[in-house]
């Protein structure tokens, strides 16, 4: 056994193989992972409290491949690890290899928390809960109150955060999101887990109405209807995009609509969004410098709020344009603390120090 594990290092599956620490590990799972605060935060948590139960915890971070996470889990779990956080891309591919799912990751359809259960881990999700209260906290519970809520993004940390928002007083909720086919399988879950709320639940797919060149010379594709419906999902490569398109896209609908690409695009509206909305970027945009916002900057007005989820290494393209605008906005480090914290109680049953930590995330940037 040995205990001389530097918790700000990356590991790899090779370390997880070899792993024998004595006392118990926690840890965060992602690929990229290099960006993760979660190790500060966690292991400031532990610091703080200094509780017997949690003598010599530490939290690590591992970059684990998408095509080996049900190998790792095992391994995590044969190893002692006494919990997970996941974060992109695994919070819905980990579905596959819980053995249980609970409360919110049920509803959601991701996990971002993982928990010893029997053998494996059960699944649970703190990305809604801990989203809530970073609202709430930076906005007030008044400035939020029937609103509605604009989520850029359609993964596993946009299904977590609807999740909440569809058991909330939010006056709709509009998913935005570059891949149809990722956005279909979303809205599907969602209305699944809540069919009385399918009246405030849209999806809208994101399209560009960029020349022809740019299109061609971003696709390497013949610049006509299909292609230009094709390069959506290469979006953020332009800089110089006009006007943005949306059509709009419901589960009975998205097979239909993603096998006639050129009536899609033909059929698109321009995208607009209410004047007093909550503007989410629950996209990975912003997570490397230079990357380019999902909202297209005349979108903004000024009676919006703007609410970023990405901790990158500076102010995102999502937060300046918003400021840039005189909207009120928030980056990520309020979330990513509550709903570290949440985790945090998960594991040890313990109240987690949630000011502690948001300060040593604070005090990183």
């Amino acid at each position: 056994m040995r205990d001389d594990y530097p918790w700000d290092k990356i590991y790899t599956l090779d370390d997880l193989r070899g792993w024998s620490r004595s006392a118990p590990s926690l840890a965060v799972i992602g690929q990229p992972i290099a960006h993760s605060r979660s190790p500060l935060m966690h292991n400031t948590a532990l610091a703080v409290l200094a509780h017997p139960k949690l003598a010599g915890w530490r939290y690590f971070k591992f970059e684990i491949a998408p095509e080996d996470l049900g190998t790792a889990l095992a391994l995590f779990r044969e190893r002692g690890f006494a919990g997970l956080n996941l974060t992109l891309p695994h919070k819905v591919l980990a579905l596959a290899h819980v053995t249980r799912l609970c409360g919110d990751a049920l509803a959601a359809g991701a996990t971002n928390t993982l928990a010893p259960d029997g053998d494996g881990y059960a699944g649970h999700n703190t990305d809604g809960e801990g989203f809530v209260r970073a609202l709430r906290g930076e906005f007030g519970a008044e400035g939020i109150s029937g609103r509605a809520l604009v989520l850029f993004g359609a993964g596993g940390a946009a299904r977590g955060v609807a999740a909440a928002a569809l058991r909330g007083d939010f006056s709709q909720i509009l998913l935005v999101n570059r891949s149809a086919e990722r956005l279909s399988e979303t809205l599907a879950a969602l209305h699944k887990a809540f069919p009385a709320e399918a009246a405030r639940l849209r999806g809208a797919v994101l399209l560009a109405d960029a020349p022809a060149a740019e299109l061609a010379a971003a696709d390497s594709a013949a610049a006509d209807s299909a292609a230009a419906y094709r390069t959506y999902t290469t979006y953020r490569s332009y800089k110089t995009y006009k006007t943005y398109k949306t059509y709009p896209l419901h589960p009975s609908a998205a097979t239909a609509t993603a096998a006639s690409p050129a009536a899609a695009a033909s059929a698109a509206e321009p995208l607009a969004l209410p004047d007093t909305a909550i503007v989410v970027n629950a996209t990975s945009l912003g997570l490397r410098a230079g990357d380019l916002s999902p909202v297209p900057p005349q979108l903004w007005r000024r009676g919006m709020l703007a609410f970023d989820i990405v901790c990158g290494t500076g102010e995102t393209a999502f937060l300046r344009d918003a400021r840039a605008a005189g909207v009120s906005a928030s980056d990520g480090f309020p979330m990513l603390s509550y709903q570290g914290a949440l985790a945090f109680e998960i594991w040890t049953n313990i109240p987690a120090p949630a000011g502690a930590m948001l300060a040593a995330l604070r005090d990183s940037k």
